[in-house]
């Protein structure tokens, strides 16, 4: 099923972030975020935005819904979309990193440390300035684990040995010590 089919249906999830929904919802547990999407058959040969640009059922979607039915993002990556479109301008991290000069060239998370405007943001902005995110969720663990604290949240994942020649998602997948935890989770104990 799709990430959103799959928040949808498991009850656990409801109140959970997309990943932490794939992580626990039991037919998504063994698989990557992208073949827990795979299982959609309309999306089962496509990109994660591709799916989501076919799909009905993501019409009333946020971020992604708005990227994947842009004309001019169609064939675009997530982030090449953003910079392009109106109707981001007004949105937060990602809008703050689209619109930065000084971040068009940079990774999201480069952008986020280095651009002036994100410094009141939230979640990204916390793991650029780890000192804030003490009480804070999610990226909170990966900000302030010892080998993630100068790095980003990829670079940290990809220092864990059984992660190094994978994708993010491949690496979550595959770990013993993931496979019961959120996404996030997982990277924190890596």
């Amino acid at each position: 099923m799709t990430v959103s089919d799959c928040i949808a249906h498991s009850k656990q999830c409801r109140d959970m972030t997309v990943y932490d929904c794939i992580a626990h919802n039991k037919q998504c547990r063994n698989m990557t975020v992208y073949d827990c999407i795979a299982h959609s058959k309309q999306c089962r040969d496509m990109t994660v935005s591709d799916c989501i640009a076919h799909s009905k059922q993501c019409r009333n979607m946020t971020v992604y819904d708005c990227i994947a039915h842009s004309k001019q993002c169609r064939d675009m990556t997530v982030y090449d979309c953003i910079p392009h479109s109106k109707q981001y301008r007004d949105m937060t991290v990602s809008d703050c990193i689209a619109h930065s000069k000084q971040c068009r060239d940079m990774t999201v998370y480069d952008c986020i440390a280095h651009s002036k405007q994100c410094r009141d943001m939230t979640v990204s902005d916390c793991i650029a300035r780890s000192k804030q995110c003490r009480y804070m969720t999610v990226y909170d663990c990966i900000a302030r684990s010892k080998q993630c604290r100068d790095m980003t949240v990829y670079d940290c994942i990809a220092h864990s040995k059984q992660c190094r020649h994978m994708t993010v998602s491949d690496c979550i997948a595959h770990s013993k010590l993931c496979r019961d935890m959120t996404v996030y989770d997982c990277i924190a104990q890596q």
